[in-house]
């Protein structure tokens, strides 16, 4: 995820647990990245927590990690 903060100049990073977010602005749209870890339970852990903070327009999941683990 550091790579695309970096990319995308986040303006706030913290650490929720061992989980961290940033807020990132993308062509004018405020954009929440969170890593949640791997699997689905902590996957949806870490999104109800969110949205249980706030309200979103949207929400997008994107993984990587089977592919990685064997």
């Amino acid at each position: 995820m550091k790579p695309l903060c970096r990319a995308l100049r986040a303006t706030y990073q913290a650490s929720r647990r061992s989980d961290p977010i940033a807020r990132v602005w993308l062509d004018g749209r405020e954009l929440l990245l969170a890593r949640t870890g791997m699997g689905p339970a902590n996957a949806e852990a870490t999104a109800r927590g969110l949205f249980a903070e706030g309200s979103f327009a949207a929400a997008l999941a994107l993984g990587v990690a089977a592919g990685l683990t064997p």
